[in-house]
C-alpha cells in the first residue's frame, strides 16, 4: 500500500473512532434522559421534556449508527 493509501485509510479509521465516540455518548445521554424520566413526576413536563430528549438521543443514535455501516461497506467496496 503506498503512503498516501495509508494517510487515507488511516483518516477513514480515524472518523470511524469519532462517529463510534459520538454514538456511546449520544447513548449515554440517552439513558441519563431516561432516568431523569423516571426520577420525575409522572406526566409531568419534566417527564416529557426528558422523554422527548432521550428520544432525540436514541433516534440520533441510530442515523450514526446507519452512517457508520454504510460507509463502511463504501469503503470496502460493497453495493452501494
Amino acid at each position: 500500500m503506498t503512503s498516501a493509501g495509508k494517510s487515507v485509510q488511516n483518516a477513514a479509521s480515524d472518523a470511524f473512532e469519532q462517529l463510534r465516540g459520538c454514538q456511546e455518548i449520544l447513548q449515554q445521554l440517552e439513558a441519563l434522559l431516561m432516568a431523569l424520566k423516571d426520577s420525575a413526576p409522572q406526566h409531568s413536563n419534566q417527564a416529557r421534556l426528558a422523554s422527548l430528549g432521550a428520544f432525540v438521543a436514541m433516534d440520533h443514535a441510530n442515523v450514526v449508527n446507519c452512517f457508520i455501516e454504510d460507509y463502511g461497506r463504501l469503503l470496502e467496496g460493497g453495493v452501494q
